[in-house]
């Protein structure tokens, strides 16, 4: 556990280690509702460094994925999290940079 990161297991270290960057985060639900927000943090790669390659302008995409485990809860969580992505995706979001 990474323990100047606020429940984060790797922390800032990770995010310069690999192509593909994770990190995982343990907490409440509380703790979690509270955070209010998840985000992706783009980086450069291996390939930014290697011009020749022709890929320094390419446009990229990136991806968040969230997963929950709790214990043997009955509750639906995928219905309304569904609805709400929906709806976000129907009205355009907003993105900060």
């Amino acid at each position: 556990m990474n323990e100047d990161n606020d429940g984060w297991f790797f922390g800032p270290k990770s995010v310069s280690a690999g192509s593909v960057h994770m990190d995982i985060w343990e907490g409440s639900a509380v703790e979690l509702a509270a955070r209010d927000l998840l985000y992706v943090y783009p980086i450069s790669g291996w390939w930014r460094e290697r011009k020749a390659l022709g890929r320094v302008e390419s446009k990229t995409r990136y991806a968040l994925v969230v997963g929950i485990e709790t214990p043997d809860v009955d509750v639906d969580l995928i219905t309304p999290i569904a609805a709400e992505i929906e709806n976000l995706v129907a009205a355009g979001v907003t993105i900060e940079t």
